[in-house]
């Protein structure tokens, strides 16, 4: 079977050398499965019927927090640009509850896909091309 070729560890910071298929270095590999493992949870959940249908009635009844990304800087101004991710404010990590956003949508909010992508990072997860909460 053909080796691998060396990469970088994909740990933001990490300059390691990795064969691993995962992309992480050993020292990071159990940390990020973990993570992962956390993340893919709720992650089909995407696709089901029910989340469309969340998506569509926040946006129908708080279409000035979904349709406007709600990012806000340190010195308190707003993002406002248009949101295309509907973000959930916590990551529900498995959480039916936390993943339909809770009582009112309070767990829902627009995002544009700058500020959703540094949120997702701060938060300890991949960042994707998320096909799922895009605004179609």
């Amino acid at each position: 079977m053909p080796r691998r070729f060396l990469k970088v560890c994909n740990e933001p910071g990490c300059s390691a050398y990795t064969r691993s298929a995962g992309g992480y270095c050993d020292a990071h590999q159990k940390d990020n499965q973990l993570t992962r493992q956390q993340s893919d949870r709720g992650h089909a959940w995407y696709h089901l019927a029910i989340w469309r249908t969340t998506k569509r009635a926040f946006q129908m009844s708080q279409p000035e927090r979904a349709w406007v990304c709600q990012h806000v800087d340190a010195d308190g101004l707003m993002c406002g640009q248009p949101a295309r991710i509907c973000d959930h404010v916590t990551p529900f990590r498995g959480d039916w509850f936390l993943f339909l956003g809770g009582f009112n949508f309070e767990n829902l909010q627009g995002m544009c896909q700058t500020h959703h992508n540094q949120k997702t990072i701060s938060e300890g997860q991949p960042v994707e091309e998320n096909e799922y909460s895009d605004y179609e």
